[in-house]
């Protein structure tokens, strides 16, 4: 539970950094001011090598990677199908935050295949959890 926890930390301090500093990055690289109202989180990497723009692909690989370590920590001691649906679920949809921000947009097909799915599986997996703490 406490490694559950440490890791929850981790994926919001990551998520910050990300969000802190990948702004700054994209309107030094592209002289436009990042609006969140208008633009996704996936446009800090727009038409930017990762050399270019190493820390935001450094911060997201790091939110990922904890955001799959959460998920792969669930307690399993239930064995309930719902739980391990969203475990699952929730690994995908890290795995999908990543691709989001790795394929350009230029590349629209396989960037919106991507896109569906993180939202599908993302609320998907919402529901397994809401589903099994009904039923449990």
């Amino acid at each position: 539970m406490l490694y559950s926890v440490g890791l929850v930390g981790l994926v919001i301090l990551f998520f910050s950094l990300l969000v802190i500093v990948s702004p700054l990055l994209y309107r030094r690289r592209i002289n436009v001011k990042y609006s969140f109202r208008n633009m996704f989180p996936f446009e800090f990497t727009y038409k930017s090598l990762p050399n270019e723009n190493l820390y935001t692909y450094i911060f997201v690989a790091l939110f990922v990677l904890a955001s799959v370590g959460f998920h792969a920590t669930f307690d399993m001691t239930y064995s309930n199908g719902y739980l391990i649906f969203a475990m699952i679920a929730g690994i995908i949809v890290a795995l999908m935050i990543f691709s989001l921000f790795i394929v350009p947009l230029t590349n629209l097909r396989l960037h919106l295949i991507f896109a569906v799915t993180f939202f599908v599986l993302n609320f998907a997996s919402i529901g397994a959890v809401l589903v099994a703490a009904l039923f449990e």
